[in-house]
């Protein structure tokens, strides 16, 4: 293992990839039951009141995608088939088909962050590339870089594009296994539908069609939004560059220094189960989800000038969104929509990499990668096949 990589692993506790089958399946069955719960709310309640049931139920599908989210990095539960039983399941109500999911975001996004044209996520384009585009399209654009339009962000272009129909070349290997998790969603979906319309049909629901595509369209697009305005924050920041060539990528640079611990109050934290200590994450896919907020107190100990720690709040997220809009991959700054830059430069020169200080965070204050061609190899993930 190089180096980088083994002093980074050597940062988090002992037992951090310790996994507990117990608390694995009681994370998967309460968050089915609340899904249960919030979507009988849509059915039962009357309709004045249950747009509330309908908000609940998609971030009780968010709260149920997380866990399939660990049990996909095959690191929610100990073994291989009950990982990929809880991740199959856990995604249907997200209508995500499983090998999509693994392909994009285990095996792209992970395996490359923040390097355009690989990682499915929020790469931005140059302000060359945004002159080229049609009227429409840049329009689309200020959209997807909006506070409403990044739901629509994720659905098109990570869900849509990324998970459901990719290009082939960034498509599952197996496409016998993708057909089939992409025929499991849309028998979901079917038998959803199915037993909405029913239901409505037995309580003599006005418009029993538009009823039940309200049930269904409204917590997916709540879903939605919270994925993009989660997953835009982890990698899209003022102070995380993007890159556009692999030979300038690097471990350290993208999955450390690159990834943020965005501090939301700690029951919000708590309701996402923790989603925000994302750089521990990215370090490494093999700490489940409940020991993800040891691990990154400890990845902070010991990178304290590296890791990205951003107090979230509106005008935090707003600066953003106005600051990181387009990007020079040149000179590695953050530009807005009028090529102005918002930016310093976020890729400095050399600067060795010295393991013998990240094995000992107390030794030294200044543990940044400066020269992003340092490293270059990917981190092995534990990935379900």
């Amino acid at each position: 293992m190089n180096p980088q990589i083994k002093a980074v692993m050597q940062a988090f506790p002992a037992d951090s990839r310790d996994r507990s089958d117990v608390t694995g399946w009681l994370l998967f069955i309460g968050c089915v039951a609340g899904w249960l719960l919030t979507l009988s709310g849509i059915l039962l309640l009357p309709l004045s009141v249950s747009w509330v049931a309908a908000i609940l139920n998609g971030i009780s599908i968010a709260m149920l995608f997380i866990v399939g989210h660990d049990a996909a990095h095959g690191s929610l539960v100990h073994s291989w088939l009950a990982n990929r039983v809880i991740a199959t399941l856990a995604f249907l109500p997200a209508l995500h088909p499983l090998s999509g999911w693994i392909r994009s975001h285990n095996q792209l996004h992970h395996a490359w962050t923040n390097l355009k044209g690989v990682d499915p996520g929020y790469a931005p384009f140059s302000f060359e590339e945004y002159q080229k585009l049609s009227p429409a399209r840049r329009l689309l654009e200020r959209c997807y870089r909006s506070a409403l339009g990044l739901g629509l962000f994720y659905f098109v272009e990570v869900y849509w594009k990324s998970m459901v129909f990719p290009r082939r070349e960034h498509g599952p290997v197996n496409r016998g296994q993708f057909l089939l998790d992409r025929l499991w969603v849309a028998a979901f979906l079917a038998t959803e539908c199915a037993l909405i319309y029913w239901a409505a049909l037995v309580m003599e629901r006005a418009y029993p069609v538009l009823f039940t595509v309200y049930a269904v369209a409204v917590p997916v697009g709540v879903f939605s939004w919270l994925s993009g305005f989660v997953t835009y924050q982890h990698h899209t920041n003022a102070a995380i560059p993007w890159f556009d060539r692999k030979e300038d990528w690097s471990f350290f640079q993208n999955q450390v220094a690159g990834s943020t611990h965005i501090q939301f109050p700690r029951v919000f934290n708590l309701l996402l189960m923790d989603i925000h200590e994302h750089t521990a994450h990215h370090a490494d896919p093999r700490i489940p989800l409940y020991h993800l907020h040891e691990s990154q107190l400890q990845l902070e100990a010991a990178y304290p000038e590296s890791v990205k720690v951003i107090g979230w709040t509106p005008g935090v997220w707003w600066k953003t969104l106005n600051c990181c809009q387009l990007y020079d991959y040149r000179e590695h700054r953050w530009l807005d929509f009028q090529g102005r830059p918002t930016t310093g430069r976020l890729v400095a020169d050399v600067e060795p990499f010295d393991d013998s200080r990240a094995a000992h965070p107390d030794h030294g204050k200044d543990h940044r990668v400066r020269d992003s061609r340092a490293m270059s190899e990917s981190v092995s993930l534990r990935r379900v096949p």
